[in-house]
């Protein structure tokens, strides 16, 4: 039995993933300075990784290339991650500002940080369509050109993570009762 062209890409960048997984955690881990980032963007590299492989020619310099794709994606979360956290300062200046009542203010902020926090336990599939779409406001069409997927994908990521969500809302409801 032959393997198909995919079989062995994906073979090849296994055998990659065990040899290199740790030099490039190490870099994205000075990069991002954070181990689930790190660990992200590392799975993110051997994704891209594998869509890209058929491009490189130097096969000696698969190690040198992967790192490079690294630090891409590291410097990406990154710019990512600092968009996010001034979306989020401006949005609390609008909601501060909204709230003349500071008690109201307060429950309303707890409320977001608790929803973000249930965001951030999302799969990273479900988490990325949540924040491009309700964080950057995003419309279906850009977010499917940027995670090269269709729009029917995200559709329904987003689907799926509005219920996650609501479950995760609700047994958070129930424990504070």
């Amino acid at each position: 039995m032959r393997l198909s062209d995919e079989e062995n890409r994906g073979i090849l960048i296994q055998q990659y993933y065990e040899m290199f997984f740790y030099d490039l955690l190490r870099i994205a881990l000075k990069i991002t300075k954070n181990m689930s980032d790190s660990e992200e963007a590392v799975q993110e590299t051997f994704v891209i990784a594998h869509e890209k492989i058929d491009s490189i020619r130097d096969k000696t310099k698969i190690k040198n290339w992967l790192i490079t794709i690294n630090c891409n994606v590291c410097k990406r979360m990154l710019r990512e991650k600092k968009r996010l956290v001034e979306t989020e300062y401006c949005q609390k200046i609008i909601e501060k500002n909204r709230y003349e009542d500071p008690v109201k203010y307060i429950e309303v902020e707890e409320e977001e940080k608790k929803i973000l926090e249930l965001i951030k336990e999302l799969k990273v599939e479900y988490k990325q369509v949540v924040i491009l779409y309700y964080y950057y406001q995003y419309s279906y069409k850009e977010i499917s050109k940027y995670l090269n997927i269709s729009s029917g994908t995200v559709k329904s990521r987003l689907w799926r993570a509005k219920d996650i969500l609501k479950v995760k809302i609700n047994e958070e409801m129930l424990k504070v009762q």
